[in-house]
């Protein structure tokens, strides 16, 4: 395996996780609103929305033929990104959710958080003269 098909993988499921919850989010904000307790599915909307372009943008970084540590690193930081705001969000604003609206938002930001890691170890793997 090269030095970069670690990073490839990384943000290859990267972009399926994110794809698949902007889908979720723009076809089923309704019922996800309501189930985590959000008076409206538009934040969940624009939040699925604001996902196409992320998950587009990692799939093509995917299939490069080649990766820098730069660019893991940057979707790194990306993602330690929207770890730091669900922390502010949930810390700032702990009545905007239910229980159930938490452990979603922590999970998502979990996995977020692997991928930050996986992503980060992966450019670390790639030569330093990329």
């Amino acid at each position: 395996m090269n030095e970069s098909q670690t990073l490839r993988h990384a943000f290859t499921g990267n972009a399926i996780f994110s794809l698949v919850s902007a889908t979720i989010f723009v076809v089923g904000g309704g019922a996800i609103a309501s189930l985590v307790g959000l008076p409206s599915e538009l934040p969940l909307q624009l939040v699925g929305a604001g996902l196409v372009p992320f998950g587009v943008y990692l799939l093509w970084l995917s299939r490069r033929d080649e990766l820098t540590r730069r660019d893991g690193r940057i979707v790194s930081l990306i993602d330690a990104e929207w770890v730091f705001g669900t922390v502010i969000l949930l810390i700032g604003w702990p009545e905007l959710m239910n229980t159930t609206g938490h452990a979603v938002a922590v999970a998502i930001a979990a996995v977020v958080g692997g991928f930050a890691i996986w992503q980060w170890a992966g450019s670390q793997r790639i030569l330093q003269t990329r």
